[in-house]
């Protein structure tokens, strides 16, 4: 994703900067330097949500490892503590990845052809 978005930014920025009319340059840049903003806000919301989801896969790759060979009482007690910190770390990799979603539909409101 960042490698295709700083392309498309700089490609952008070409084509704005070929704009001659002055006014509508200023315009093109604007527009472009909210939608970078955006865009921006979008891909640090995945990147944590990628650092967030690290701890919570593993924790769900340990539980199932474990109730592979122990589906007993006592061994859905003893992974209680790792089910809690499955649970706890799932609260962040869902906060950043609606902060991520809100922010890319923002951006594609804004990016649409019905955009105001």
């Amino acid at each position: 994703m960042a490698g295709d978005g700083r392309q498309y930014f700089k490609d952008w920025q070409k084509t704005i900067d070929s704009i001659a009319n002055e006014s509508l340059r200023k315009k093109a840049q604007k527009r472009m330097d909210a939608v970078k903003k955006s865009y921006d806000k979008v891909e640090a919301s995945l990147v944590e949500a990628g650092e967030k989801f690290k701890p919570f896969l593993s924790d769900l790759n340990d539980i199932k490892k474990f109730l592979s060979t122990d589906v007993t009482a006592g061994g859905v007690k003893a992974i209680k503590s790792t089910v809690s910190s499955a649970n706890w770390n799932y609260q962040f990799v869902d906060k950043a990845t609606k902060a991520a979603l809100k922010e890319m539909d923002k951006m594609q409101k804004a990016l649409s052809s019905e955009a105001k």
